[in-house]
């Protein structure tokens, strides 16, 4: 009896240790599930009346990427839900550590399948919460003036810059943008608009205290922009258009 208790003292700690990373394993699969249900179900609802239909691609149990058929003038559209691993216990003690979100990404690119049409102007939006993003991913955009929007708080929480102020003055002092950026402002990570594909994306965090509604405004606050984009390269595209006509005409 003593041999046994004694090979239960010494192997206690290993036992202790695969009873709780079975345990955070099974218990860890099921709430990602349960998450990745409950958020892709809220995507699918905010995402109607914005693109003509959706296809779920599965890619990894904490990686879903919902494909979209999207609206004229954009070329692919896609969301995807990135979710922090909650199946074993290191992942679960690192996510604390890093304060590590679930995700909400948009990615977007314009023109048709058969052409690609690169945005006239760059957008940028940061929180400045966000330093280390600007300074490892951003400093490029020292060079552009910051936009000084009507909302002076909102001006002291997010680097808005843009290459092009005047083609971008009517987002910029947008009642409604202006708005749902600054109730949506703890959890956007950035908002990004340039002439690499993705040619338009956006990034969001879905925290515990996020509210219920936070799917549906960041899907309206993203394709606010997108729509601005695509109403802009339509206005480029028919000035380019025009131009070419009055030039044949003179020749002619």
């Amino acid at each position: 009896m003593s041999v046994f208790l004694e090979l239960i003292q010494l192997f206690a700690p290993m036992i202790v240790f695969f009873g709780l990373f079975i345990f955070f394993m099974v218990w860890g699969s099921r709430r990602s599930y349960s998450i990745a249900n409950d958020y892709l179900e809220k995507v699918r609802i905010a995402l109607k009346g914005h693109v003509k239909g959706i296809q779920v691609i599965q890619h990894k149990r904490e990686q879903i990427e919902i494909k979209c058929i999207p609206p004229d003038n954009v070329r692919t559209l896609s969301s995807y839900l990135s979710l922090i691993q909650r199946s074993s216990f290191p992942a679960m003690t690192a996510n604390l550590l890093l304060r590590d979100k679930d995700k909400l990404l948009f990615a977007a690119n314009f023109g048709t399948p058969e052409e690609k049409t690169n945005p006239p102007f760059l957008i940028e939006l940061i929180p400045y919460r966000k330093k280390f993003l600007i300074k490892k991913s951003f400093d490029y955009l020292i060079k552009y003036d910051d936009w000084v929007t009507p909302n002076e708080d909102l001006n002291s929480k997010i680097c808005m810059k843009s290459d092009d102020h005047r083609a971008t003055r009517d987002l910029y002092t947008d009642e409604l943008f202006l708005s749902r950026l600054e109730e949506l402002e703890p959890y956007v990570n950035w908002i990004s608009l340039r002439n690499e594909e993705p040619n338009l994306e956006a990034m969001f965090e879905i925290t515990k205290d996020a509210p219920e509604d936070v799917f549906e405004k960041s899907v309206a606050l993203f394709f606010q922009v997108l729509q601005f984009s695509s109403s802009n390269l339509i206005g480029k595209k028919g000035r380019s258009q025009r131009k070419k006509r009055k030039k044949r005409v003179k020749k002619e």
